[in-house]
């Protein structure tokens, strides 16, 4: 699952969207793939898992540190 959570896997497909201000970072991934394959087997707790829908993970991130974030300047700042 975390390896879902953070937007990696074989089978789906990820969007990522994100964005610096100041000192705040601001990011939302996403997964789309077949949610039962996250389970061993395709069941859960003895039962057979049927693929009726895709799911969508959402992971947001926000983030704030003292400094501003490392926009990309060669200089550093």
């Amino acid at each position: 699952m975390m390896k879902e959570g953070r937007g990696r896997s074989d089978s789906g497909g990820n969007f990522l969207l994100s964005k610096t201000i100041d000192n705040w970072y601001f990011e939302v991934n996403t997964l789309l793939e077949n949610g039962s394959t996250l389970y061993t087997e395709k069941q859960y707790h003895g039962m057979d898992l049927t693929n009726d829908k895709n799911v969508a993970y959402v992971r947001p991130v926000i983030a704030w540190q003292k400094r501003a974030f490392f926009n990309g300047d060669s200089d550093g700042k």
